[in-house]
């Protein structure tokens, strides 16, 4: 199950990485984030929280619980909040958004490994 679970963190971090990698090569920005549809935006929302919260849980329980809840508690208003975040801040990437949001509402983040 530990191997699984690693396996899971290591694509996570994989697919993070990459699609910040390439949003800042094509310089993607919140401004072209908010072209897509609603659906696509909350997905987007959705697995991002996600994924990070698995990450984090790796080495700190009680804050990936922060991260998934940040979101997970009323995501169609936290959708909202964050739609309203993106047309605030539309030069910078939806990623930086996002994690700015959640280190100011978690704390920095703990990942294991990472010191």
């Amino acid at each position: 199950m530990l191997l699984k679970l690693k396996n899971i963190s290591l694509i996570a971090i994989i697919l993070i990485s990459s699609a910040a990698h390439n949003a800042h090569a094509n310089q993607f920005t919140a401004k072209d984030f908010l072209e897509f549809s609603q659906g696509q935006r909350q997905w987007w929302y959705m697995g991002s929280i996600d994924a990070l919260g698995l990450v984090v849980s790796q080495g700190n329980k009680e804050q990936a619980d922060c991260i998934w809840n940040w979101y997970f508690a009323d995501k169609d208003a936290k959708s909202a909040f964050l739609d309203k975040k993106m047309k605030s801040f539309p030069q910078h990437s939806p990623s930086a958004i996002i994690t700015g949001l959640l280190h100011k509402d978690c704390g920095k983040f703990s990942v294991k490994g990472a010191e």
